[in-house]
């Protein structure tokens, strides 16, 4: 199998993966469900790509408000701009078990709203974070940006 077969067979099992219904799932069945969707005949084959974020770049995050009262960012604590409060996390995430709190930020100020499934007519906050040291960080994105064209 080459690489190209290789990533559309991973494409087509993380889409299966996604399409799963892990509300009702436990933990057990939960990673089960994640080491199918992340290998091929049993063998790890997701790529990781690392990168190094620089001074100057901008991050965003987003997050659904409960209203439409803006009155209501007034009483954030800094805390509430960078992960959303452990109690509102009631499924497992990317990264993150329900009621674990992780910061989760996109390169891309529309992407930040897609990942939180904002609907129109919906309020939420976005926050910009530049950065000022570089850092490195793990990307986890879609397996389309790995097929070159």
């Amino acid at each position: 199998m080459d690489i190209l077969e290789k990533v559309q067979q991973l494409q087509h099992q993380i889409q299966h993966f996604q399409e799963m219904d892990k509300k009702q799932m436990s933990q057990q069945e939960l990673l089960k469900a994640i080491m199918e969707a992340m290998t091929i005949n049993g063998q790890y084959e997701l790529p990781e790509k690392i990168v190094r974020y620089g001074p100057n770049i901008n991050l965003y995050r987003a997050r659904k408000l409960q209203s439409s009262n803006m009155n209501t960012l007034l009483k954030w604590t800094e805390q509430d701009y960078w992960e959303v409060p452990s109690e509102f996390v009631s499924n497992f995430g990317r990264l993150n078990e329900p009621h674990e709190s992780i910061f989760y930020a996109s390169l891309d100020f529309s992407q930040t709203l897609n990942e939180i499934r904002a609907a129109d007519g919906e309020f939420v906050a976005i926050s910009r974070y530049n950065i000022t040291q570089e850092f490195p960080s793990v990307v986890i994105s879609n397996m389309s940006r790995y097929i070159r064209r």
